[in-house]
């Protein structure tokens, strides 16, 4: 069964000017037709224009089972969508939690279309359960969405049924499940690590010879760094190994993940210093893209501990990661949205070399996540570079072309500290941090423990983060200092 909410359940006219769907192939996307929305010069009236267009709009808005956890972190988003005149009807699961969380975003005002329970638990069901109570509603939708990483192959499968503007069904595949993004990527002569999946423990002699130590093993889909080892010893493959496969079928990060085959991957320890970069695509025209600074992670598990924008590293470098990047992009499918693309920029021998008296690297591809980062990346994009990565990836789920305008230099210069518990025990403190929040630089300040709490550290897994901190500097350099 499915459940309906909504304000006006009248059914709404086909509209003749409805955006084409986009998931057709586009053999050289730079020579697209002009379009004066995307081509017409990246000014802020311009962007206003497009940011007009969403009034009205009726946006397919899917939620999942972690949704609640995230939602006090997303509501100014959410809040932002709605104040454009954007029509949500917000798909909810049916569980207590669910209904909770639909209950709230009532109360806040964010069901400006309705809401649509149905039943979102069966991994296996779940796109076709959304999309006959979608149709059931009568409503003739402009795109469907979702800021969620677990929900992004739903995205393409639901845009395809519904002839609604997006990327194919098989693109959010390739770059869910990292496997088949490798194979991909190899396939298509891109550099990658070497990789291969484990079934068995009686492969693993195999693919420790194959690949050397020290190796990377992780699920082949999966998020926030969750189930991900960096292993020095074959004893520790072996035992990572196992470890693994249990939390594979215990974690509800790895057994809910709808058109995934859920395998343990092991690949290449790749060396060097970790990249994110940030790209805004409009009908198949990249026409933003930013590369933030990754601080070294807390190994042997890969929990980030910071980051800056803008990058430290030079014009060179910066290009290299961009046009490799927006490569994996293309490859795996894509023609339009946010990507969130994570690289290591490598210096291994057989990978370096010199150009114009600059020692250089390779940059080799962690993932392609098909929608916004999560942490600071909405904050660094926008305070920094003056682009609002939400505001326009909402704009290109509902077939509206982007351009949005960008300033020659960096506004300012923003860098993030995660403080991570090293060792499991009980927070003492409160307020820990009292020596540094009178800092002029300091920007925020976040505590994600309370004293008495029980916090896991390295020495028994994943560790947690204890506390954010952002500051601002005139210059990167500064703001990392």
């Amino acid at each position: 069964m499915v459940g309906l909410v909504v304000e006006n359940n009248a059914v709404v006219e086909n509209i003749s000017t409805k955006v084409q769907h986009l998931n057709k192939n586009i053999s050289n996307p730079e020579q697209l037709d002009f379009n004066p929305l995307v081509n017409g010069g990246a000014t802020a009236e311009e962007q206003e224009r497009r940011i007009e267009k969403l009034n009205g709009k009726k946006l397919l808005w899917l939620t999942c089972h972690y949704t609640a956890d995230l939602y006090a972190g997303a509501k100014g988003r959410i809040e932002n969508v709605v104040s454009q005149g954007v029509k949500l009807f917000i798909v909810f699961g049916n569980t207590e939690k669910d209904l909770g969380l639909k209950d709230r975003m009532q109360a806040d005002g964010f069901l400006t279309g309705g809401a649509i329970v149905c039943d979102m638990a069966d991994v296996d069901n779940c796109v076709q359960n959304i999309y006959d109570a979608a149709v059931e509603t009568g409503v003739d939708f402009d795109g469907v969405f979702s800021p969620h990483e677990q929900v992004q192959t739903l995205i393409g499968d639901l845009a395809e049924r519904l002839n609604l503007p997006g990327n194919s069904k098989a693109a959010y595949c390739n770059a869910r499940d990292k496997r088949v993004a490798r194979e991909v990527c190899q396939s298509k002569n891109i550099p990658s690590p070497r990789f291969g999946k484990i079934k068995s423990e009686d492969e693993i002699d195999y693919f420790i010879d194959y690949i050397g130590l020290p190796l990377v093993l992780k699920p082949s889909a999966g998020g926030a760094s969750e189930g991900v080892y960096k292993c020095r010893t074959r004893n520790e493959v072996y035992k990572l190994f196992d470890d693994l496969q249990t939390e594979m079928t215990t974690n509800k990060v790895f057994t809910w993940n709808p058109g995934c085959e859920m395998v343990v991957l092991v690949e290449e320890y790749i060396d060097g210093e970790e990249f994110d970069i940030d790209i805004l695509m409009s009908n198949g025209v990249v026409v933003y893209c930013n590369v933030t600074d990754n601080w070294p992670t807390m190994e042997p598990t890969f929990l980030e501990t910071g980051s800056n924008c803008p990058s430290t590293f030079s014009a060179t470098v910066q290009q290299q990661l961009k046009d490799y990047s927006i490569q994996c992009v293309r490859a795996l499918g894509f023609v339009q949205g946010a990507f969130h693309v994570e690289c290591k920029y490598s210096m291994k021998e057989h990978r370096v070399y010199e150009s114009e008296g600059e020692i250089l690297g390779q940059p080799l591809l962690i993932e392609v996540n098909p929608r916004m980062g999560g942490g600071r990346t909405h904050k660094f994009n926008k305070e920094c570079m003056g682009v609002d990565l939400f505001d326009n990836f909402v704009m290109t789920a509902c077939g509206i072309p982007i351009n949005p305008p960008k300033p020659s230099e960096p506004i300012l210069a923003l860098a993030d500290y995660d403080v991570c518990c090293e060792v499991t025990g009980t927070l003492v403190e409160d307020d820990w941090l009292s020596n540094v929040t009178d800092h002029p630089n300091l920007v925020s300040h976040k505590y994600h423990a309370k004293k008495g709490k029980q916090v896991k550290g390295c020495d028994t897994g994943l560790p947690e983060w204890l506390a954010t901190l952002i500051v601002r500097g005139d210059s990167a350099d500064e703001a990392v200092e």
